[in-house]
């Protein structure tokens, strides 16, 4: 995995965690990712409210084309914006940052195009006490 993606997985736990106490109400929220019709074998998914939705950023991983998110660390109910990351080998060989002098490493960049994260427009509407699934059907193109 790369630094980037470690960093900005470990701020989304961070930013999402806190008690249970009087704020915004979370749901559980489940479902697949695919790009060109394949699973999005391993990345990210981050939940942001927007709109008239107030409250806390969270997110979870992607495994196997399937993410889930507990109620505890769920998304707030309310609009969301989606963002969607995953990491993939380039086939490029680079020196590798922190390797000795002249090792070499395969590249890794961002797999998901930014208009599924840097740029994304996607957004659910989490539910209260509903089964909040959503899906996520990305194309390369």
């Amino acid at each position: 995995m790369s630094k980037r993606f470690v960093l900005l997985l470990a701020g989304v736990f961070i930013v999402g965690c806190g008690g249970s106490g009087s704020g915004p109400q979370r749901e559980a929220v489940h479902g697949r990712v695919t790009l060109d019709g394949k699973n999005v074998m391993q990345g990210s998914i981050v939940f942001t409210p927007c709109g008239q939705t107030k409250g806390m950023v969270t997110g979870g991983t992607i495994q196997d084309g399937r993410y889930k998110l507990s109620a505890d660390a769920g998304a707030v109910v309310g609009t969301n914006r989606v963002e969607i990351r995953s990491v993939k080998k380039t086939g490029r060989m680079v020196p590798a940052p922190m390797g000795n002098p002249g090792e070499m490493v395969e590249e890794s960049g961002e797999g998901i195009p930014p208009q599924y994260n840097s740029q994304s427009k996607l957004q659910v509407e989490i539910k209260s006490g509903e089964d909040n699934e959503h899906n996520f059907d990305l194309k390369s193109r």
